[in-house]
């Protein structure tokens, strides 16, 4: 019922035509999609084709004007940002960028709201046991740590975060990026945290009485005013996909089934 043709270049309305023919749709069910810049321009694009008015009337409905105000302003501060960033990311997967797709798409997002470019440093955290922290890090505005699994690389993630507490750097860690925060981990076993939380990650026990791993839907309790816990609403419902837990944590939350 509908065409919709990648191309490099415009397409002739005499091209429409013939492809309209000889596939026996409608001209106007011919529609371009041509390459953009970014990829957040794509639903635009084909919101200037009128791909949603032809699906909608191929099916008989109403369609309504969108609403994408919000959509060409993000867009917009993609294009035009007034800023710029770098961020290190330290782990061990690095030769295969895909591995922190979701962590570098999180970045864009995060710089598209502050009107900032975000450019990724990578860095290899096993290097950063061979070379130290300052000639890897040097000059980033910023380090984050994600996680990974079995204990290579971790002395490694351990500088960088050391790193961002030395040089008040901002910092984030993921999964076991956040973990070597603490004293210990079940996760990786006989290596020792920088502690500067209190607290050791354990793997939860069946006694808790959820399927391991667990994933799903939690509310939070709250049980105390830690810092830790500041600025969040009251019951946040959380998304939870994990085998351990904070031992600390249980002196201010506990999850709800």
């Amino acid at each position: 019922d509908i065409l919709v043709c990648r191309s490099e270049h415009p397409l002739p309305e005499e091209l429409k035509k013939k492809i309209a023919l000889f596939c026996n749709v409608p001209e106007n069910h011919v529609l371009q999609n041509l390459d953009v810049e970014y990829l957040y321009e794509a639903p635009l694009a084909m919101e200037k084709e009128h791909l949603a008015q032809v699906v909608c009337e191929s099916l008989h409905l109403e369609c309504p004007e969108p609403e994408l105000k919000e959509w060409k302003e993000m867009v917009y501060n993609l294009k035009h940002p007034k800023g710029k960033v770098e961020i290190a990311i330290v782990g061990k997967y690095i030769q295969l960028h895909d591995a922190y797709l979701s962590v570098v798409e999180a970045l864009k997002h995060g710089g598209i709201a502050a009107r900032a470019s975000v450019k990724i440093r990578w860095v290899d955290a096993e290097e950063v046991e061979e070379k130290g922290a300052r000639p890897l890090l040097a000059g980033v505005d910023g380090i984050l740590v994600p996680g990974g699994f079995g204990t290579r690389g971790t002395e490694g993630k351990i500088a960088a975060i050391q790193y961002a507490r030395e040089q008040k750097l901002p910092f984030l860690g993921i999964c076991l990026g956040m973990q070597l925060l603490f004293e210990r981990s079940d996760e990786t076993p006989g290596v020792e945290g920088l502690g500067i939380l209190k607290g050791e990650i354990l793997r939860i026990p069946e006694t808790f009485g959820l399927k391991i791993p667990h994933m799903g839907w939690n509310s939070l309790n709250f049980h105390g005013n830690g810092k830790l816990f500041k600025g969040l609403p009251s019951e946040p419902y959380v998304y939870f996909v994990h085998s351990y837990y904070l031992k600390a944590c249980l002196l201010y939350t506990s999850p709800s089934p």
